[in-house]
């Protein structure tokens, strides 16, 4: 029998028993179809972190009360304030005490402290949740080297009654009408805890609005709003503690020079960090993640290869006539250990296939799955799958590999089947 007998021989043998080949089929690509989605999504966060990061000015140091590297969770990247233990208060208020300490640093080319806090705010019967952030807006390209306004202008930091509006508050994705345009009145509310009346009030305020910002590309700024800083402070009652500063170094060179000597000064309590460093620990995490439910993927791929090694001996099992006539009528040791070897590479390769096709479908789908899981409602960030294909390449050989592999010993016991005693067999 020459190569492409078998194969045909092969097809044929698979084809016989499409039900058992097809459960076989589908564990190999179950394990193929896991690992090329997360691959995927991987992909698509690291790409799309990318490009959130390299919209904010690389130059560009985030201060907050906390070290978030020491587990107190990250703080938002580039105006946000950070999260931190609610059984472990922060060592460090961020103060203008803080901020007075940190400008003559050498290195040091300006410093922004701001305010950040939710609020709901209300435009022509229309209500949308929000983030509203304070801060000296002129100082925003500083932070958004690429900043661009749609309409309007920046608020001046003494503004007590303007706005500004990130790109999807002002336009709403899923919506054709704006939310509000430049020279509306908008009204935000500010839910809080009163210590004195020991219940929930909520605080309100008008604003107008003054400027609509161009879509960043970055949701910190795209799904909030801005004010000055004095507005925020009395508005959120933040009581002159800042949540967060940003450092502008006069070049990234100088950041972790800056950052040394803001840590002489308050010790490891205090939380420094650039959007490369933010990067990389979130990749971190990433990768940590991916290698795990790579291993699952792998624990699959392993299954469907136990499947094969069962599927190839049952079939060894009921052709063992089959297999003493053709190597009674010459087919050598070798053939026969080719034939199955075929009928797993094969299988190996059907299921790679499909699990790659499968794969992709399945990442496609899991981004809004987690989008809404999220509760980021309309303004969840679109996130695209992104690919490798030497990732896709690895993973469909491994694949074809296992399968093959797993096809050795049921083809190895064939192989070495006597003529005689198998045509006896009943």
């Amino acid at each position: 029998m020459n190569a492409l007998d078998i194969i045909k021989y092969s097809f044929s043998a698979i084809n016989e028993k499409r039900l058992r080949s097809s459960l076989t089929i589908l564990m190999v690509a179950i394990g193929i179809a896991l690992i090329t989605s997360l691959n995927g999504l991987s992909g698509g966060f690291n790409g799309f972190l990318s490009s959130q990061f390299n919209t904010l000015a690389p130059n560009v140091l985030t201060v907050t009360p906390v070290n978030p590297l020491q587990g107190f969770g990250p703080p938002d990247g580039g105006g946000g304030g950070g999260g931190f233990g609610a059984d472990e208060p922060p060592k460090i208020t961020l103060t203008r005490f803080v901020v007075d300490s940190i400008r003559p640093i050498e290195g040091v080319q300006d410093v922004i402290p701001s305010f950040r806090g939710g609020v709901q705010i209300i435009s022509r019967g229309k209500v949308q949740p929000t983030q509203m952030l304070g801060m000296d807006t002129t100082k925003l390209p500083l932070i958004i080297p690429t900043l661009e306004l749609e309409a309007g202008e920046l608020i001046s930091p003494n503004d007590p009654t303007g706005v500004g509006l990130g790109f999807n508050i002002a336009h709403p994705p899923g919506e054709d009408a704006p939310f509000a345009r430049v020279g509306d009145l908008i009204r935000a509310e500010y839910q809080r805890f009163d210590d004195l009346k020991q219940e929930f009030v909520t605080d309100r305020k008008s604003f107008i609005v003054r400027g609509i910002l161009a879509e960043t590309g970055n949701p910190q700024y795209d799904n909030a709003i801005v004010v000055s800083l004095s507005i925020s402070d009395s508005f959120l009652k933040k009581s002159s503690k800042f949540d967060s500063i940003l450092v502008i170094t006069t070049d990234a060179d100088f950041n972790e020079s800056v950052e040394e000597q803001i840590r002489s000064i308050y010790g490891e309590d205090i939380g420094v960090v650039s959007p490369a460093l933010l990067l990389e620990t979130i990749n971190t995490v990433l990768s940590g993640f991916n290698a795990f439910f790579s291993a699952i993927g792998g624990v699959s791929i392993l299954v469907g290869g136990v499947g094969i090694v069962t599927t190839l001996y049952t079939a060894v099992m009921e052709r063992t006539r089959e297999i003493g006539t053709l190597k009674a009528i010459g087919a050598k040791n070798r053939t026969v250990l080719f034939m199955f070897l075929t009928e797993s590479f094969i299988i190996g390769v059907i299921g790679s296939a499909t699990g790659l096709i499968g794969g992709g479908v399945l990442a496609s789908f899991l981004l809004p799955i987690i989008g809404g899981l999220g509760g980021g409602g309309g303004n969840v960030p679109q996130i695209t799958p992104i690919f490798i294909p030497e990732t896709i390449a690895t993973v469909f050989l491994v694949g074809v590999l296992v399968s093959t592999i797993a096809g050795l010993y049921p083809a190895w016991r064939a192989a070495r089947l006597l003529p005689i005693v198998a045509l006896r067999k009943e």
